[in-house]
């Protein structure tokens, strides 16, 4: 896929919102990312792609099982080790997924670093991720890897136990969400591929979603 560089205004503009990355800092080494264990055994093997869905904005698009080491397929995982007052955080294996969107124009600079965020939409369960610049930290969407270099959301938050009247327990630890699909859906703005989504609870929305693994091999 060909991609195209923006220009030196636009990356400066993005400097506006890098507070809202700068906390994650500490950069892994490169790595792909592939689908594996659907039951659609012909999306078995392959590869995500980061795919225009408009200015400086990005999503996971399904490609191809061979890919071409190039931008588009190489991924990051930054980590922090402090919380937003400086104290040490609580669990570091926690991060957000990072893509480096090539840039041109700036002297030294080959690159601005974009975080994948969640942008919901009313009407579906259905949350299509999306990579740039103009995220808040609400939006941000916190992963990890498990075992097997799963690709996973941690959740403190479960309310299927709610009686009415009775305060929740709060007792219970956090919970590691698989909730991927490739689906066929809008990505960014009004734009439409086979992309990677995630099911908020239940059956998705969407029909023509099909459940996935996401799984981190490093280059």
């Amino acid at each position: 896929m060909k991609l195209t560089r923006p220009s030196s205004l636009v990356v400066l503009a993005a400097a506006s919102t890098v507070s809202a990355q700068s906390s994650y800092t500490n950069q892994s080494a490169p790595f792909t990312l592939q689908i594996a264990n659907s039951a659609n055994s012909s999306l078995n093997g392959l590869y995500f792609f980061a795919c225009h869905a408009g200015a400086a904005i990005e999503g996971l698009c399904v490609g191809d099982a061979s890919p071409t080491p190039t931008a588009s397929t190489t991924f990051y995982f930054n980590t922090t080790d402090t919380d937003t007052t400086g104290g040490a955080i609580s669990d570091p294996s926690q991060g957000v997924l990072v893509w480096n969107l090539p840039v041109s124009g700036l002297e030294g600079i080959d690159h601005a670093s974009q975080v994948a965020t969640f942008p919901y939409q009313v009407g579906t369960n259905v949350v299509v991720p999306t990579f740039g610049f103009g995220s808040s930290n609400s939006e941000q969407l916190v992963v990890q890897f498990t075992e097997g270099d799963k690709l996973t959301v941690r959740s403190y938050y479960d309310d299927g136990d709610y009686v009415q009247g009775q305060w929740p327990d709060s007792s219970g630890g956090p919970t590691d969400l698989n909730n991927w699909y490739a689906c066929w859906t809008g990505v960014g703005v009004s734009y439409t591929y086979e992309a990677l989504a995630w099911v908020t609870a239940g059956e998705p929305h969407n029909p023509t979603c099909q459940k996935i693994d996401v799984v981190r091999k490093f280059l």
